[in-house]
């Protein structure tokens, strides 16, 4: 298939694919359960399921479909046949007709926003502090001013590179800045008319390009031509960047109902300081220029030539604490961005949050442990603590844990929170602290305590290695800090999810960020500070590590739906690396950018070829979250040669292979659900259905399925894989694939983690392996932090992220890699 092809069949709408087949349709007919499919498809269907002697079920709705009696839709047809004749072959329009409808992600928000404060008291002295939104938005609608500070610097022109789903390289035309404009663009599309955007970039100096421009229709095509024009120049003076940003925010802050939010941008080290240096200058600037500015500030740094402590700093050093965000690689841009902003808009219309806790009354007693350094915190000499939040979101409460010793009473604390709400009132809400020694209570406030300690124990690493430099005694001491605070978790990760999320970070990624020098000073500590950073103000941060997904509430679940809807279908920036950096090359990127975390989930073989370069199709290969398997109407061949839906494969099943004895036993099948019912997957000649990367042989080459079909998302609920007792290449509608521990060596096929016996061993420990019958959820990899390669499965659900169903369009189809939640 041409490229011309792949981007006309892309296009196609998905009522015209037969949801078999993935094809397009040739002889669309009526079943009797009101579904059109291809005949060739449903037909075959059919005689799948009377081979089996078994009731024929809706390939849809899994009802019981009582005739097999089809009717030609011709009215589909002729749809179709319109539709091919109108379709002239050529480049992808300009823009595509993507805009959401405002009602999407216009965050309705309530004034006053009704913050409810709880105090609580374990008898084992645990004073626990929950700052409580309302669970999801009402019925006024905030006004949020975000301004992008943007670093145009020649180093922005860098080719990126991302790791694919096969582990290979890829390059696709773009520097740095055209994914920053596309971040950005996908900003404007996500924003209803009550917001406006400001854009100001920085090199040398600063521009101002956009000042408060609303986000209406014509706002927003103003916007964009403005972005797509932004072009590289010198150096990188940051300050320069963020004082003009601030100066903007200041100028529109005139009225208090609407909310600020600064989002930084660049990929290295300021070469241009101001004299007092970065922090002192900001923090002079707020107190003596904008004394009355409230914003939020996120800095976002792109690859390893960066100056993380700074952007950390600068973040917190906000009116309102804000976040730093790593992006090492390109595949990471979608997944981080897309969560700031649906962060941003899912606040509510509460700003400079503030939390007291004070003794009741003149000369108590107050002894309160220490919260993370990354919290901003003061305490005055009256014992009077005071903790800046700064905003909150719908759904995700905060939470605070003092140690107090024995003797404190309950009646000499109070806790108040005061916040600014929506018409610029002051609101106070003061509570006694009750005790509470329930269970549930106990088990909140241990692990909120636990996530405290997480967030310390990483800042204590990173700045104790930072102080002192990594020596001999960093290499033996650092590695031990962290294994010792999991074992003091792992007793109470059964009663808590967190704690079991948690724990799956510090065994995981936050244990090779300081496994050794290296990986310490190149990526290790700019992902430490950011990770610290989503725990410490309890907000998710992207899909991919295990303790973030327990963050978010039910308003931003539906807003990362839609802003990563809104990511994956807007057109492609026009690549412009090689017009600034002449034809391909070795990017600075390559072992920079271009070497992080990925989306691929291949072998360190593949990962280490030479990068590929083609035309991306569509922005969801920025926004991927990898995986690979069968799609659950697929039939496999078993050892008497008729053939079985994989869904239905149970232990002891015996499936025809392709060498060996020539059929091997089923010892455990594996079933990954997808996210919202949806999946995206590749039909092939003859019916099998896979997903994009899975390892298929044809005319004896192993291929991946989405090099030799389209891929599309659909209606799935689940996909499938199995590990056999031996041989591990099977039929799946007569195609020739691999099963899981498959062993096998070479191009495309060859995988470190799926195609050996770590996959089986990690399989062997999870509940449902001695019934035979694995379930994963959506989100189950887990991945290097460096590689981006996968290196483990977990079975703990992210329940927040099932909703994609609530969000799905119908219309154009837009194959979205990042939809993707199968396993190999």
């Amino acid at each position: 298939m041409t490229s011309t092809d792949q981007n006309v069949s892309r296009l196609v709408p998905q009522e015209f694919m037969c949801p078999i087949l993935l094809q397009l349709m040739t002889d669309p007919v009526i079943a009797a359960d009101g579904h059109t499919y291809d005949r060739c498809g449903i037909e075959q269907w059919f005689q799948n399921n009377q081979q089996e002697h078994r009731p024929i079920l809706s390939p849809m709705t899994g009802a019981v479909i009582g005739t097999t009696d089809l009717i030609p839709n011709y009215n589909i047809k002729k749809l179709i046949g319109d539709f091919q004749s109108q379709t002239i072959p050529g480049p992808v329009p300009a823009r595509d007709a993507v805009s959401i409808p405002e009602s999407q992600t216009e965050v309705q928000n309530q004034a006053p926003a009704e913050l409810q404060l709880n105090a609580n008291k374990s008898a084992d002295g645990l004073l626990r502090l929950d700052v409580i939104p309302p669970s999801s938005p009402s019925t006024q609608t905030v006004r949020t001013h975000l301004v992008f500070v943007v670093d145009v610097s020649y180093s922005m022109t860098d080719e990126a590179e991302i790791t694919d789903n096969s582990g290979s390289k890829e390059r696709h035309g773009f520097c740095i800045l055209d994914l920053v404009k596309h971040a950005m663009l996908t900003t404007l599309h996500s924003l209803g008319g009550r917001h406006s955007i400001s854009i100001i970039t920085f090199s040398d100096t600063a521009k101002t390009v956009i000042s408060g421009l609303p986000m209406n229709e014509a706002g927003k095509q103003q916007a964009e031509t403005r972005i797509r024009a932004l072009r590289p120049e010198s150096r990188t003076n940051l300050w320069c960047g963020l004082q003009k940003g601030l100066e903007v925010l200041n100028t529109h802050a005139a009225s208090r109902e609407c909310r600020n939010e600064l989002l930084l941008f660049t990929d290295g080290v300021p070469n241009v300081e101001p004299p007092r240096g970065h922090l002192p200058t900001l923090r002079r600037y707020l107190e003596h220029s904008v004394p009355e500015l409230s914003c939020t500030i996120r800095t976002f740094g792109f690859g390893f030539n960066l100056d993380s402590h700074l952007l950390e700093a600068l973040a917190a050093a906000g009116p309102a604490p804000g976040t730093f965000s790593f992006i090492p690689d390109p595949s990471m841009l979608g997944t981080i961005f897309i969560h700031s902003v649906a962060d941003i808009l899912a606040c509510t219309s509460a700003t400079d949050i503030k939390l007291h806790i004070a003794p009741a009354s003149d000369g108590a007693a107050l002894a309160l442990g220490e919260l993370p350094q990354a919290i901003s915190a003061q305490q005055a000499s009256t014992g009077e603590l005071t903790v800046t939040l700064g905003t909150i979101a719908y759904g995700q409460p905060r939470s605070f844990v003092f140690s107090t010793p024995p003797g404190q009473s309950v009646q000499d604390l109070v806790a108040t929170v005061e916040y600014t709400d929506l018409s610029g009132s002051r609101v106070t809400s003061k509570v006694d602290v009750q005790v509470n020694d329930t269970r549930e209570s106990t088990d909140e406030s241990i692990a909120q305590r636990f996530r405290h300690e997480y967030c310390s124990a990483i800042s204590n690493t990173i700045q104790n290695t930072q102080n002192s430099g990594w020596s001999s005694d960093t290499q033996t001491t650092i590695p031990s800090l962290l294994p010792e605070l999991a074992e003091r978790m792992r007793p109470h990760a059964e009663a808590h999810l967190l704690i079991a999320a948690l724990l799956k970070d510090l065994e995981g990624e936050v244990k090779l960020a300081v496994a050794d020098k290296s990986s310490f000073e190149r990526w290790g500590m700019h992902y430490l500070r950011s990770l610290c950073g989503a725990h410490t103000h309890q907000k998710r941060n992207n899909f991919k590590d295990p303790g973030v997904q327990e963050y978010g509430g039910a308003a931003f679940d539906v807003l990362v739906d839609t802003v990563s809807d809104t990511f994956d279908s807007l057109p492609p920036p026009e690549p412009s690396a090689e017009r600034y950096n002449g034809p391909p090359r070795a990017s600075a990127y390559g072992v920079g950018f271009g070497g992080g975390f990925g989306g691929g989930c291949g072998s360190h073989a593949a990962a280490a070829a030479a990068p590929s370069n083609r035309r991306v199709q569509s922005m969801a290969v920025y926004n991927s979250t990898g995986n690979v398997c069968f799609g659950e109407h697929s039939l496999v061949m078993l050892e008497d040669g008729s053939q079985k839906p994989v869904k239905n494969v149970a232990r002891g099943d015996r499936l025809r292979t392709v060498g060996g004895d020539g059929s091997a036993r089923v010892v455990c099948a594996v079933r990954t659900q997808c996210t919202g019912q949806r999946a995206e997957l590749v039909g092939l000649e003859g019916g099998a259905v896979l997903t994009p990367w899975h390892p298929v042989r044809v005319e004896g080459r192993w291929e991946f399925p989405c090099h030799l079909g389209t891929t599309v998302e659909v209606h799935c609920d689940a996909v499938y894989n199995f590990l056999l007792d031996s041989d591990h290449r099977i039929y799946i509608n007569g195609v020739e694939t691999v099963t899981l521990a498959h062993g096998l060596r070479g191009p495309t096929v060859e995988h470190d983690y799926f195609g050996t016996d770590c996959v089986a061993k990690d399989l062997k420990r999870m509940s449902g392996f001695d019934q035979g019958l694995v379930v994963l959820p959506p989100r189950c990899l887990l991945r290097h932090a460096e590689t981006g390669l996968v290196v483990g499965l977990t079975q703990i659900s992210a329940p927040a992220l099932h909703r994609k169903n609530s969000m799905c369009r119908s219309g154009v189809t837009s194959p979205a890699m990042a939809s993707s939640a199968s396993v190999m």
